[in-house]
């Protein structure tokens, strides 16, 4: 019952994550990235569109991982203008392997459980069978008849 709903509520956490990057997704293929240099807002609203701040505030072509026509920016920004590109992605792949361990650990501590609860009974039982076993018989008393 718990690991229905760990998963129940994994499965609606996974979904906010996602629908929460949708928002960096623009379907605009014919966009020109070129025509928004000097604003980083309008130009990391287009998903293809990488904003560089040490190559004169350019916007250029490029994805989650930096820009792909440029070859020195340093610091650029990808679908938000505050953060560092390089810090996003270090932030998403962390976040990707606590997910990843959260739900190994999870898993683990459920089956530890479920094993440890059945065996347990199994074990209950077979000790007091083994007791009974081990145990010296009990002598039976006999009633013996005197006549006087």
């Amino acid at each position: 019952m718990i690991l229905k709903l760990f998963n129940s509520l994994l499965f609606i956490i996974l979904s906010l994550a996602c629908l929460s990057l949708l928002k960096y997704v623009n379907c605009d293929d014919n966009v020109n990235c070129g025509d928004y240099n000097g604003d980083c807002n309008a130009c990391t609203t287009h998903s293809q569109c990488v904003y560089c701040l040490n190559s004169n505030t350019v916007c250029t072509y490029g994805n989650i991982f930096g820009p792909t026509e440029i070859d020195e920016c340093d610091g650029w920004r990808w679908g938000q203008c505050t953060i560092d590109g390089v810090w996003v992605v270090v932030s998403l792949s962390a976040g990707i392997a606590l997910v990843i361990i959260m739900i190994i650990l999870s898993i683990v501590i459920a089956y530890c459980c479920c094993y440890v609860k059945k065996h347990k009974k199994i074990s209950k039982s077979r000790s007091s069978d083994f007791e009974l076993l081990l145990s010296p018989p009990q002598k039976e008393t006999q009633w013996v008849s005197s006549s006087i």
